[in-house]
């Protein structure tokens, strides 16, 4: 009770309260939050590729401290560590553009999805007007109720609904 009574407190701060109606409007939308959650999993993989090089350099930086205080003068071991070290990380480096590639193609293929979602709520909305047109002139509704209930309802302009009441009337 106490938090939310904090975070009621906290929305009357500009940069809360949009962060919390963009977070609304987010979490409605399928397509939105897809995108988000490719965006954040590529994050945390690239997050975790560094991590694992840089964990992987230390290592191997610290092989080379000792092999140096082991075998001092034994500049072949030196020289080995320093390539492994330079190949794990062009593996590291590899490993990671494989990462953006990947998730590149898993963004292209959201995009599609969500033109896809987009096309079929376009192709819905369509069939729902038709529906009301066509249901309205059944009940023998006058043509200015159906306009009325048409912007009501879909948001439509005057203008809007008149072109689909003078295009569909006519079927």
């Amino acid at each position: 009770m106490l938090l939310r009574a904090k975070f009621i407190n906290a929305e009357k701060h500009p940069y809360i309260k949009e962060a919390y109606e963009t977070l609304q409007e987010v979490s409605q939308d399928r397509a939105t939050q897809l995108e988000y959650l490719a965006r954040e999993k590529a994050i945390r993989d690239h997050n975790q590729l560094m991590l694992e090089a840089r964990q992987s350099a230390l290592r191997d930086y610290e092989q080379i401290l000792l092999a140096r205080d082991k075998t001092i003068g034994n500049y072949e071991q030196i020289v080995l560590a320093k390539d492994k070290a330079i190949s794990d990380y062009e593996q590291t480096m590899l490993a990671k553009d494989k990462a953006i590639s990947s998730y590149e193609q898993m963004m292209l293929e959201m995009q599609q999805q969500s033109d896809q979602l987009k096309l079929e709520a376009q192709q819905n909305e369509r069939r729902g007007i038709e529906a009301m047109i066509l249901d309205g002139i059944e009940e023998n509704f006058s043509k200015e109720k159906i306009l009325l209930k048409l912007q009501r309802r879909f948001g439509l302009t005057e203008e809007q609904a008149n072109q689909y009441y003078v295009e569909l009337s006519e079927i």
